[in-house]
């Protein structure tokens, strides 16, 4: 059976979260699945998308992407890269802030302020009398921190809040006409003072300075999924077990797990 990478958009949040589907390979074998834009400059992990198939079918959801451009998924297996066709995830605005699970997400304006970075250096030398050069212990640099300064504006700024007040890296996802550097990526907020935005072009806006560090997701094995057990709840509770097993009469195991719930919700 060949390798396949299938990516296909959902209808489970804005943005929407792709929903990717790896089949062909044998139960044990290891893979690696990232997303790519910018024709590769732009890299991102998949959550979850590095582990070992216990099937020949490999369900994944990816809710980091970048917005409004063409994003190609791939998969390693056995050395091989395997690539989906390109999909968009549309978006009205050019930058979102999000948690991990995309459960909390924040649209923002963001501000140019030169996009500020300080990669953080580890190598040192020490000063030893008697020598004319100090010894040096030398280590690789980190991507070190930088900061964003951004409005928000009604329940926008009310979720930013609850994203810096959870303690965890937030997501920072981009159109690719933004200032920054990478189309996507994890930062870890240090400091976030704010107050009502000086111009208020939108009402009682706030405006943030949101300082933080470059770091990887502190969960990388963890699987998200599109949709949840409410979900599925709600978009069966007008049904009877007659009209689900009608709805999936035919199905594969694969085609009732990838199901876009969307269709049936009120």
């Amino acid at each position: 059976m060949a390798v396949t990478l299938t990516a296909t958009l959902v209808s489970a949040g804005t943005p929407q979260p792709v929903q990717l589907v790896l089949t062909g390979i044998p139960a044990g074998t290891r893979f690696v699945i990232e997303g790519t834009a910018d024709a590769g400059a732009s890299v991102w992990p998949v959550p979850g998308g590095i582990g070992v198939a216990d099937s020949g079918q490999t369900v994944r959801v990816d809710n980091r992407s970048a917005l409004n451009r063409s994003v190609t998924y791939r998969a390693t297996v056995a050395g091989v890269t395997h690539t989906a066709a390109p999909v968009t995830i549309a978006h009205p605005g050019r930058v979102v802030l999000q948690s991990l699970d995309g459960q909390i997400v924040a649209p923002v304006r963001l501000h140019d302020n030169d996009d500020p970075r300080e990669l953080d250096l580890r190598s040192h030398a020490t000063t030893v009398p008697g020598r004319s050069r100090p010894p040096a212990r030398v280590a690789p640099a980190g991507y070190g921190s930088g900061a964003l300064e951004v409005t928000t504006t009604g329940a926008a700024t009310a979720a930013l809040r609850d994203l810096l007040l959870s303690g965890l890296p937030i997501v920072v996802r981009t159109d690719g006409t933004a200032p920054l550097e990478r189309a996507v990526d994890l930062a870890l907020p240090q400091r976030a003072p704010y107050s009502l935005a000086t111009v208020r072009e939108y009402g009682d806006s706030r405006r943030w300075v949101i300082s933080f560090l470059f770091v990887d997701d502190p969960e990388p094995s963890a699987v998200l999924a599109a949709w949840t057990n409410a979900d599925f709840n709600a978009a069966m509770a007008a049904r009877t077990n007659a009209g689900f097993n009608a709805l999936f009469a035919g199905s594969t195991n694969l085609q009732f797990n990838t199901y876009d719930w969307g269709q049936l919700l009120p």
